[in-house]
């Protein structure tokens, strides 16, 4: 199926199945699609399509053999209660998400299947029994956040040379797993950096942290997963350029400015999500699904942003990088 036809389902305007097929629309199984992007967005990152594209992939054939309900979070984390629910309202069959989306189906509903196509450790959340057999009515892929956050301390010290001080830049408010921090900790330790944490509540409050960064002789800023700072990557990188700071954040942020962007491979995440959908939708229990941890990672490295704060790009490092903004 063609990008532009990929859209069109994601826009709404061909989401029945058709009726001239006369089909029973009461056995075509609903899929609730909760995506962290704006409607705009997606349409740029192609996750939704991805999984669409996972799909076709399997057989189905949507708004025929297989109904998608999509909604669209605009990379607002508070918007997703909302939206779960909406889906739940709707009667969706399964619901495919990640991230803040899962959590907050998850908490919502214990009955209606949840696949995450990215989420947390499901089992340290309480969420599932174990990765090999969740036990409940979740399963998908878990991407260990303290690994990903130390790769993107790792990734930016070999960037910035000499090192010494990197910020955190956490959200108030949103919850950081211990476990990232720790892990955090001892990769700032083993590289001989000083790690110091910078709380923002939002837009305004992103130029007063920096600010302070500067002041501390901050040498980078590792940035974390919360969707506000996917939304305000732009507002982030131009305060971070402004004071000379090199920053180093989830992987599509380069794309609006970030220095280097690390995390997982969000496209081929969401296309894999497909085949945990068709096992549910074929009949096994999410319980009885093996929860996988993710494989596939990206860098991305923006070249433009490293000119504007006169950083050079290592070669092993634009070698290794998924994609090159130039």
């Amino acid at each position: 199926m063609r990008r532009r036809d990929f859209l069109g389902l994601l826009g709404g305007a061909t989401l029945q199945p058709l009726a001239s097929h006369g089909q029973d629309t009461a056995k075509v199984p609903k899929i609730g699609l909760l995506l962290a992007n704006s409607e705009e967005e997606e349409k740029q990152q192609g996750v939704g399509e991805a999984f669409l594209q996972g799909l076709s992939d399997l057989g189905y054939v949507v708004g025929k053999t297989v109904l998608v309900e999509p909604r669209f979070g605009a990379d607002r984390d508070e918007r997703a209660p909302t939206l779960a629910k909406e889906l739940i309202d709707a009667q969706v069959d399964v619901i495919a998400t990640a991230s803040r989306g899962f959590y907050a189906a998850a908490r919502l509903t214990q009955t209606i299947p949840i696949v995450a196509a990215m989420a947390g450790d499901l089992v340290s959340l309480g969420l599932a029994e174990s990765l090999a057999r969740p036990g409940k009515n979740v399963t998908g892929t878990v991407v260990f956040t303290f690994e990903v956050a130390a790769k993107r301390l790792e990734v930016l010290r070999r960037i910035v040379p000499g090192l010494r001080r990197a910020g955190l830049l956490l959200l108030d408010g949103f919850p950081t797993n211990p476990q990232t921090l720790e892990a955090l900790g001892a990769a700032a330790k083993a590289a001989d950096v000083s790690l110091q944490p910078f709380v923002v509540g939002g837009q305004k409050s992103y130029e007063a942290a920096f600010d302070a960064a500067r002041d501390a002789s901050i040498g980078g800023i590792v940035i974390g997963d919360p969707g506000q700072f996917y939304a305000d990557a732009k507002i982030i990188a131009a305060a971070a350029i402004a004071r000379g700071l090199p920053t180093a954040g989830p992987g599509k942020t380069a794309r609006d400015g970030i220095l280097v962007g690390y995390g997982v491979d969000a496209v081929a995440a969401w296309r894999h999500a497909a085949a945990f959908v068709n096992k549910i939708l074929k009949g096994t229990k999410p319980g009885d699904i093996p929860i996988e941890r993710a494989s596939r990672f990206q860098i991305i490295v923006n070249l433009k942003t490293a000119a504007a704060l006169k950083l050079d790009i290592p070669a092993d490092v634009l070698a290794a990088a998924d994609e090159v903004i130039e």
